[in-house]
């Protein structure tokens, strides 16, 4: 753009396809139809990268109506998952996002990243979309006040539903993320390259 008597002009800017800018996306999510709420029938056909061990206990869990102990069960190994992926990006990296120093590059993601740490980083680079991030959120706080004392119920089907359900669309159910791998290439380019004036 430049200015002239006045008058602004704008100048065409020729950039290639490969430097074209593309927005960041989420991951998608997994496909579990609405209208499914079993939560041995989700894990059982939808959680495609759990470990068939794993699948065996939760369907078990759920059919004896263990509906607390099966989701609280998925839920620390899907946080856990979680939690590995994003430390692939790079400890010190994760430190700076939530402004802590005390997060080195030898830090242990497991050690130093909270559930809420976790869940706040997973929706920030894009491993989740807003929703995901709300439905974790929602996941958490089921979990958390079924494991305490003070719950007064057990868990209900339904809540062990929407549990499972976030865990599989979000960790379990898809393929590993390419979020993490292209992010970190991202990252590489940045440091090694700069920015060039054009």
């Amino acid at each position: 753009m430049s200015s002239q008597d006045g008058q602004v002009t704008f100048k065409k800017l020729n950039h290639s396809a490969s430097n074209a800018l593309i927005p960041w996306q989420s991951a998608k999510p997994a496909l579990v139809p609405k209208d499914i709420l079993e939560p041995a029938q989700i894990v059982d056909e939808y959680a495609i990268t759990l470990r068939t061990v794993d699948k065996r206990s939760l369907v078990n869990a759920f059919k004896r109506g263990d509906y607390a102990m099966g989701a609280g069960h998925l839920w620390r190994r899907s946080i856990a998952r979680l939690r590995e992926r994003i430390g692939g990006l790079g400890m010190r990296f994760l430190g700076e996002m939530l402004n802590r120093e005390d997060i080195t590059e030898q830090s242990s993601p497991d050690a130093v990243l909270t559930d809420h740490d976790t869940i706040f980083l997973a929706e920030a680079l894009g491993f989740v979309d807003f929703t995901g991030a709300m439905r974790l959120r929602h996941g958490f706080e089921v979990v958390s006040h079924f494991d305490s004392e003070r719950a007064t119920e057990e868990m209900s089907l339904v809540e062990a539903g929407t549990v499972v359900r976030v865990c599989v669309q979000y960790v379990f159910g898809p393929e590993e993320s390419a979020t993490a791998i292209g992010f970190s290439h991202f990252r590489e380019r940045l440091s090694s390259e700069g920015l060039k004036n054009r």
